[in-house]
């Protein structure tokens, strides 16, 4: 399946719900892009840049730029890390 065929096949739903139903069939695959239930930006605070677009097509481009970041820098896999030190940072 072509990522222009998710943009079209997922209309209607936007990159925060996408993120959280995929990353639930494989969380090491997929990371929850939903502003981190609102608490801090864990991708910021670590210097990714992420694009701010709203396609899937753009959750795919910035699934890369995290996944880059985390198998060069960090040794867990499964990203609900990330959301767990968003929580984290929230209370510091």
């Amino acid at each position: 399946m072509l990522i222009s065929d998710l943009n079209k096949k997922t209309k209607g739903m936007r990159i925060p719900s996408f993120s959280v139903l995929v990353h639930c069939l494989k969380p090491e695959v997929f990371p929850i892009m939903n502003a981190n239930e609102g608490y801090g930006n864990v991708f910021e605070l670590l210097g990714i840049t992420l694009s701010k677009g709203d396609k899937i097509s753009d959750y795919a481009s910035n699934c890369k730029l995290i996944k880059t970041y985390r198998d060069n820098n960090l040794s867990f896999k499964n990203y609900r890390t990330f959301d767990l030190v968003a929580r984290m940072i929230s209370k510091i």
